[in-house]
């Protein structure tokens, strides 16, 4: 009985232990937006991409 309540009170650490790490984040990479084709375009013409760099 004791073995059993020990076992009890060490996955209560375990668990609390790892609550205080906190969740796992994880890193994203953020691509930069490709202008469209009927986009402005971003060299400040005015005109749209298509028609001035694209």
């Amino acid at each position: 009985m004791k073995a059993v309540g020990d076992a009890i009170w060490a996955v209560y650490n375990l668990r609390e232990t790892w609550k205080s790490l906190g969740p796992r984040v994880e890193t994203v990479k953020h691509a930069a937006a490709a202008p469209e084709r009927n986009d402005v375009c971003s060299c400040g013409s005015g005109k749209k991409f298509k028609k001035c760099c694209g």
